[in-house]
Parts: structure tokens; sequence; C-alpha cells
């Protein structure tokens, strides 16, 4: 299956004769089977034919707008079943207990993710200090009674946590976290990670019939799909920042391969795109992991529509414990 990212700005992207094909100035750059098409992402001023643009809405092909450095713009999405009742029961969970357990459980499963991170790559003894912050912290959220104060601890985790990685980052190493722009490499393959997995979990939302936009733990914000920054939050150190350390341990990217604008943001190149993004797909499509729920080995995105489908069963419920958080094993 593709999923299809152009780059060059004045491309064409269209179909013909059951394929798809890229095409700049008349240059064919790139052509395959349209029926291996899974989604076109455009990082570039470029163009989607009219006829393609059609058969992606008929097929529920997504095609989306992103910036150089990640930040979803907007895209065509095929009307998907309007399933009005999880969408009403789900809002009327909003700020209730469900609210504050969904925050909990959904924080100290990431924050237990970060450390299992931390740990298994851990090179020095300081990584040791905020490993055991980050647990004193995770303990605390358990006695919260809102959901600002869950957002607090997580954002003193947080901290904790991006100073550990910029320890294990070796050239790669970050002052903290930025973003908008992003300052440095690292942080230009964080936010680009986080936006490929963000618009993965918003599609997934869609299909199962949620509101990506009724989130219960992120605040609403015009544009910002609340649901998915909440789902993902776990995810994070599985997918995105484990890729980023595995791709500076084998050398497969390179702080040349970064380019930064007259604002200071650093963005990741062309080559850097092609890299990171075919090892972020790998690894949330390879069937090789293992969570603690479940003992047979699936890939990430089996895991997170299994967690959505969890979450629709617990909000039709209104009972919470049915909802699953995925941690990793250590």
């Amino acid at each position: 299956m593709c999923d299809l990212v152009v780059t060059e700005n004045g491309s064409v992207v269209g179909t013909e004769k059951g394929r798809i094909y890229v095409k700049l100035h008349d240059e064919e750059l790139t052509t395959f089977p349209s029926e291996s098409l899974e989604s076109i992402t455009l990082m570039s001023n470029s163009t989607v034919t009219a006829y393609l643009i059609k058969q992606c809405l008929t097929k529920n092909i997504p095609i989306l707008y992103i910036t150089q450095n990640g930040k979803y713009l907007g895209g065509y999405r095929g009307v998907t079943t309007n399933k009005t009742s999880i969408q009403r029961a789900q809002c009327e969970l909003f700020n209730t207990e469900f609210s504050l357990n969904f925050a909990k459980k959904i924080v100290t499963s990431k924050i237990k993710n970060q450390i299992s991170l931390l740990y298994r790559h851990k090179n020095c003894d300081d990584i040791s200090a905020n490993i055991e912050s980050m647990n004193n912290l995770k303990k605390r959220i358990l006695f919260c009674d809102s959901i600002d104060a869950v957002r607090g601890y997580e954002g003193r985790a947080a901290v904790i946590y991006f100073r550990g990685l910029s320890k294990l980052s070796g050239e790669f190493a970050f002052d903290c976290r930025s973003r908008r722009p992003p300052l440095d490499p690292f942080n230009s393959m964080l936010c680009f990670g986080y936006s490929i997995l963000y618009n993965q979990i918003y599609s997934l939302i869609e299909s199962k019939g949620l509101n990506p936009f009724f989130g219960f733990f992120h605040a609403d914000g015009d544009g910002h799909a609340s649901l998915a920054s909440d789902l993902m939050e776990e995810w994070r150190p599985l997918i995105v920042d484990s890729s980023i350390l595995s791709l500076m341990r084998k050398k497969m990217i390179f702080k040349e391969q970064f380019n930064k604008d007259e604002d200071g943001g650093v963005y990741l190149n062309k080559d850097a795109i092609k890299t990171f993004r075919a090892y972020i797909q790998n690894k949330l499509f390879q069937k090789n992991h293992t969570v603690e729920s479940v003992e047979e080995k699936k890939s990430y995105f089996d895991f997170i529509s299994h967690q959505i489908s969890t979450l629709i069963r617990a909000i039709l419920q209104k009972d919470f414990s049915q909802f699953e958080c995925m941690e990793v094993k250590a």
C-alpha cells in the first residue's frame, strides 16, 4: 500500500489507466497502481486533478495538506458513516468524572511509556534521576481531583522527559522542546513525527464514528482535533520518539539534512522527509509489537484501532473501565 507524499513544488498528481502518477513539468516522477493508494499528502504547492479528487472522495482516501514542519492545514475526506448516537454520548461525558479518569489514565500511560523509552536507551547515570522524578509525578496523578491538575503534572513530567531525551541524542542534543517553529533538528523531527501520528489517529477516529474534535483531556481549540491529541499522547514515545533515536543511532539521518528558514525554524529536507516518513510508517504497520494488555504481537496501528473501539464501548456504556490504554512491556 502507498501513502503518497509530494514535496516538489509545481507537481501534478493524477490518475490514468488504473495508475496514479506524479508529474513535474510533464516529466513523470513516479507511478504506481491506483488500488494501492492509501492517502495523498501534499507538502508543497502542488495540485491534484479534479478526477482523482472525486475518486479519492468516493473511496474515502484522504488528501491532506501539511506544512514543511508537519502542521496539518486541512484536506479532502469522503463522507463517513455519521454515527450520531455515539457522538451525542461522547459530548455528554465532557467535563465529567469520565473525563477526569480518562485524563489520568492517558497521562499515566504516556509517562510510563516515556520512562520505558528512557530506560531502554539509558547511557548515563543522569538518566536515572529523570526516571525517578517522572515516576514520582506519575504516582501523584492518581490523586488529582481536576483535569487542570493532571495537565500540571503532565507538563512537569514532559520537561524532565525531554531533558532526558536530549541526553540520549548525541550530536542532535537540544536545549528544550520547541515548536512553531522548531529550533533544531531533533525538535523538527518531533514536530513532523507527531503530525504524522496525529493525522493517522484523526482518520481512525473519524472512520469509527467518533468526533475527533470532542476531546476529554486537551482543551478545545479552533481547528484542533482534541480527541486525536488525547489518544496520541501515550503513542508519542513508542512510535515517534523511539523512531528518532533509532534513525540517529543507525546513521540513517544527518544534521546536514535540515534547513533553517529566515525565522529561525529548522526543517527536514526532502531526503530526510522521505527517510523519516518511511521509517515511521514501517513502525506503525509492522506486526511485531507487544503491549501489556494484549499478548499477541500486532502492529501499533492495530493497537490504536482496538483502543478507539474500547473507547466507543466505554462511551456507549458510560463505563470508563471498558477503555484500555496500551502500555509497552518493559
